[in-house]
């Protein structure tokens, strides 16, 4: 497809070109060959991507990385949470800066710029989750890129990211919590409420009166309030999941203490003069010293989460009750992070069934008495 015809340049040497039509119609060339023969191989080339749809337009691919990655955040930002906005922001800073890679044009960028890129991302001191971080928007650039024509593939999908070390999860005990409830004096009942409701720091800090129903034990999960660049901000939960929380007789005694005499859309939980609860001072004013005093200097608000889903697990309650109570974006989500901790249910189990099946409660083959046991509901006494 196309015709393949010499040329002269101004110094009277002679070269060839190709001319073709690119898929939306018009007309182009490709020059600078200095045989005929070495013309006609690239075209044949050429016209197999055309025939394919794997063809792009060369000059739209000298757009550098960087001017890519500035376009790429500017269409994306209208749509994300300010706390995303902030962090995408700071890996295209990265993307820009650090190392040569945003100086690349995208048609030239390999798959040995990308990991040049990352070993310059480490030497930063940057750890392996960072780095994966300031990674995924880049991957983001360049699939924008082939979706516009300007890359064919992209080369990110070749190169092996850092892997992240698996850290231990830390479960607090009923004691330690006690123990560190009672160090934080006056903000103790932050402490239980969050070890008792399994609601993210930033969900209890944008906590209303009017998302409380004491009646009914239930909590309103409608908003959280959170810190972008040293602002306090109020948005949707995290993932955009409200949800309702059923909660325990304890909390409901916190939060009837709490509420006691506010409007409906005060925040239940404030810092003694009535401000809101920022998780970075509390760490500094009073949460640091309290669970030092309590002899867990390393906790941070988020353990909470994992006592209080350690707790859950071993009342009864299934992953995906669990997740639902804690507003996880998926049931894989809370098996993946606390599907372990069932493990040490396994031995009470067993114990039951093995007593269900020796103690006379055992159905016979022809009976429909399961001695108690709703096989529809799991392990437990049947509700009548």
């Amino acid at each position: 497809m196309g015709n393949t015809q010499p040329y002269t340049l101004a110094s009277g040497q002679r070269r060839w070109e190709h001319r073709y039509r690119r898929p939306d119609g018009t007309d182009t060339r490709k020059r600078g060959f200095q045989t005929k023969r070495d013309a006609e191989r690239w075209a044949a080339v050429n016209a197999v991507s055309l025939d394919t749809g794997t063809w792009t337009d060369r000059s739209l691919g000298r757009q550098t990385v960087a001017e890519a990655a500035r376009k790429w955040l500017t269409v994306k930002t209208p749509a994300l949470a300010p706390k995303t906005a902030l962090q995408y922001s700071h890996a295209v800073d990265h993307i820009c800066k650090t190392g040569r890679l945003g100086g690349v044009p995208l048609g030239k960028v390999r798959a040995a710029t990308i990991e040049e890129w990352l070993a310059a991302l480490a030497a930063t001191g940057l750890s392996a989750k960072s780095i994966r971080t300031y990674a995924q928007p880049l991957s983001q650039v360049l699939d924008r890129a082939v979706r516009d024509g300007r890359i064919p593939a992209s080369p990110f999908h070749e190169v092996s990211l850092p892997r992240v070390a698996r850290t231990e999860m830390i479960v607090p005990t009923p004691e330690g919590v006690a123990l560190a409830a009672e160090a934080a004096g006056a903000y103790g009942p932050v402490i239980e409420f969050l070890a008792q409701s399994g609601l993210r720091w930033s969900e209890m800090a944008g906590l209303q009166v009017r998302d409380v129903a004491l009646d009914r034990r239930r909590i309103y999960v409608r908003r959280q309030l959170f810190e972008v660049g040293g602002k306090l901000q109020e948005g949707p939960p995290k993932h955009g999941k409200q949800r309702v929380v059923p909660t325990t007789d304890r909390v409901v005694g916190l939060l009837r203490e709490q509420t006691r005499g506010r409007a409906p859309t005060d925040l239940v939980w404030t810092t003694m003069r009535g401000a809101p609860l920022r998780n970075g001072n509390a760490r500094k004013q009073w949460w640091n010293q309290a669970v030092a005093a309590a002899g867990h200097p390393g906790w941070t608000p988020h353990v909470l989460r994992h006592y209080f889903a350690s707790t859950a697990i071993s009342a009864g309650a299934s992953i995906k009750a669990l997740g639902s109570v804690m507003g996880h974006s998926s049931e894989a989500f809370c098996l993946r992070q606390y599907g372990w901790l069932m493990r040490d249910d396994l031995d009470s189990f067993v114990d039951d069934l093995s007593r269900r099946f020796s103690g006379g409660g055992q159905s016979e083959a022809t009976g429909s008495d399961h001695g108690g046991w709703d096989l529809a509901a799991g392990p437990g006494p049947a509700k009548t």
